[in-house]
């Protein structure tokens, strides 16, 4: 027999012939291969579940629970209603002037009505501390209460509260006299002297 023997262009032809036959091959093997196996691709279902968000007419038709507002905004401190003291917010009308104290003579003036205070403001109460804090005020004398001439229901109505209000500050009943001076002025709000004493008027 007689023998071939390769050139060197046989050589390559062979050699590419056989690389293009290993691809076909692996390409037929991996086209075969995708064709068997079941695709892992699945559409989306429109009947997947999806989270549930509500819509804007929703959101729209559900009512919202707003807490009230707090008492205290921290803007204004809140509003406290002072205690009533026997009137002692009644404003005073013209011509009624404020207590006024004499500590050394021993002496207190102010107004009041038995129609408008049902007892002594605490304007009139701190004047009596100080009225009581006088040098005249010594275990020999009384502390003499002068109104003008009073009704009967207006009398008893002021020397109750009077009497009330010294009370609170230790001065017992037997300690006052009730003066009527018939040159006071008898109105709504009438004028009150107090005074000390050394006897009992008869």
């Amino acid at each position: 027999m007689r023998a071939f023997e390769l050139t060197e262009r046989g050589k390559i032809l062979v050699a590419v012939v056989l690389v293009l036959l290993f691809l076909v091959l692996t390409a037929g093997i991996l086209v075969f291969m995708a064709m068997a196996s079941p695709s892992t691709d699945q559409p989306i279902s429109d009947q997947s579940p999806q989270e549930s968000l509500p819509s804007p007419d929703d959101t729209a038709s559900s009512p919202i629970a707003i807490p009230p507002p707090p008492d205290d905004d921290g803007l204004d401190p809140p509003v406290v209603t002072p205690p009533d003291n026997g009137g002692s917010h009644t404003p005073r009308p013209n011509g009624v002037g404020p207590p006024v104290v004499d500590s050394t003579e021993g002496t207190l003036s102010f107004f009041f009505s038995t129609e408008f205070q049902s007892g002594l403001d605490q304007e009139i109460m701190s004047m009596l501390d100080i009225f009581l804090g006088s040098p005249e005020n010594t275990h020999d004398k009384m502390i003499a209460i002068e109104t003008p001439k009073l009704s009967e229901e207006d009398t008893g109505t002021f020397i109750t509260v009077i009497t009330d209000a010294l009370g609170e500050l230790g001065i017992e009943a037997q300690h006052l006299a009730h003066i009527v001076d018939p040159n006071l002025p008898l109105d709504v709000y009438f004028e009150v002297n107090l005074s000390y004493i050394t006897h009992r008027p008869k």
